[in-house]
């Protein structure tokens, strides 16, 4: 079973499709006595799951295969004591997965042709990978960053050092790069210092471009159809110049400032995750002003069941999701007839998950967002046409 949630996982979710998709949600306790609850937790939900197994006419045979691995891990004290804020399950007839969620979950089954995604959906948004690069004469290093963690990833044509990368470029060049030590009383670092004999600052920022051209070009085939975002770490005066050697679309304007020479991955991803926090606001910001400005126009809907035939005919471009809001119902999807349910029904599905998986599904952007920030009671649709 996997554990970390990414977005590969979230792909193959979405792209399922059976009869038979059960999703499973609930809060986790960390550390303490209450590290006990989770099994128990999880075990009224396995017996929730297999009543509405029941209820739908789910196989006696089906129902036992997919509960049976969510089952054997309720004796693993272990298991239940590591845990983080969130926990899913997840599975169909074919397969099982559950991981662990650094965010809270409030408990949740469901059953339909489709998994419910809102609480991962939610999860990536506040989760989003990045590329950090870190970049000073003595080192260039890239790292696939999340919330959760930071990897170092070595592409195989990117110079490891400016002294590598202008070893054949420039064999006479007596270009050295050294760090500043601490600045003293301010926390900081002075930047790094280029020089070398007969060097003037215009020679310096020549090697740093061409430096930059060579580590741009060996990201190139490691970034290649990527859109995560692209954040470089250095001192302050070689980002325009990394910039101007940049090819990938991704990189971000705002930068982490100073030598991260004397940093640890994990303290590079703590000092850009702020930076990605900044993106996400900013271009929810752009959604929903987008939104507002076609509002009255026909390019949008607040109604549901406007919405849901619109996300399945992928003229959804954009939908916005109040995070704790549920509508259960039916959705015939040969005529597109929208059935809402008062109360949720063995056929129920969530219909806001459902719309959020039909936009998604047609490229579209969706974003689960606290309800003041909805521009609808609990659900907003932008339509492309």
């Amino acid at each position: 079973m996997s554990d970390t949630f990414t977005q590969n996982d979230f792909d193959f979710l979405l792209n399922t499709r059976s009869d038979n998709c059960l999703s499973l949600f609930m809060p986790a306790a960390k550390k303490g006595p209450e590290v006990r609850q989770n099994p128990i937790r999880f075990k009224n939900l396995l017996a929730e799951a297999e009543a509405l197994l029941s209820q739908r006419g789910t196989p006696s045979h089906l129902s036992s295969k997919m509960l049976k691995p969510l089952q054997a891990l309720l004796p693993d004290t272990i298991y239940w004591a590591n845990q983080s804020s969130g926990f899913a399950a997840l599975c169909s007839p074919d397969f099982s997965r559950t991981y662990r969620l650094p965010m809270e979950c409030r408990d949740f089954v469901g059953l339909a042709d489709h998994f419910h995604l809102l609480p991962l959906i939610r999860f990536l948004q506040q989760n989003r990978n990045f590329y950090l690069l870190a970049l000073s004469g003595n080192k260039a290093k890239l790292l696939r960053c999340s919330m959760q963690e930071a990897v170092e990833i070595e592409p195989p044509g990117m110079p490891k050092s400016l002294k590598e990368a202008l070893k054949y470029d420039d064999p006479q060049s007596q270009l050295q790069f050294h760090t500043g030590a601490p600045a003293t009383g301010t926390g900081g670092r002075r930047p790094a210092l280029f020089h070398g004999q007969g060097v003037g600052i215009d020679e310096t920022k020549d090697n740093v471009l061409r430096y930059s051209y060579h580590v741009n070009r060996g990201l190139e085939p490691e970034l290649k159809n990527k859109r995560d975002p692209l954040i470089l770490a250095a001192v302050d005066y070689v980002f325009p110049i990394y910039r101007t050697a940049n090819t990938y679309p991704f990189l971000i304007e705002d930068f982490v400032e100073g030598n991260p020479d004397n940093l640890s991955d994990q303290d590079l991803q703590k000092l850009a995750w702020p930076i990605v926090e900044k993106l996400r606001s900013e271009e929810e910001r752009k959604a929903i002003s987008a939104f507002e400005e076609k509002a009255g126009t026909g390019f949008t809907s607040s109604n549901l069941e406007e919405v849901i035939p619109s996300a399945s005919q992928g003229r959804v471009d954009s939908l916005f999701i109040a995070a704790e809001a549920e509508q259960w119902g039916f959705v015939d999807e040969v005529s597109n007839e929208v059935i809402l349910h008062d109360d949720r029904k063995p056929e129920s599905c969530d219909l806001l998950n459902f719309a959020a998986v039909q936009t998604l599904r047609h490229g579209g952007a969706v974003y689960v967002l606290p309800q003041e920030k909805v521009p609808g009671e609990s659900i907003a649709a932008l339509y492309r046409y």
